[in-house]
């Protein structure tokens, strides 16, 4: 097994791909869940916009 870990002269190479395998492993899992919680937030905002604009819109405009 200690073999495996001490890759030799190769040991700063395979550690840093390893490394930068994990990095971005991790950023495609917590990606999509901060783009989805983005979205929800901008959509409860436009349908709160909405509502306001439509709460002080008039029935009848003044002509």
């Amino acid at each position: 097994m200690s073999g495996w870990l001490d890759m030799g002269e190769y040991s700063a190479f395979v550690w840093a791909c390893f490394a930068i395998f994990f990095v971005f492993l991790l950023w495609d899992l917590v990606q999509p869940a901060w783009r989805l919680r983005r979205l929800q937030r901008e959509i409860a905002l436009r349908a709160r916009r909405e509502a306001a604009r439509s709460a002080t819109t008039t029935e009848h405009p003044i002509p």
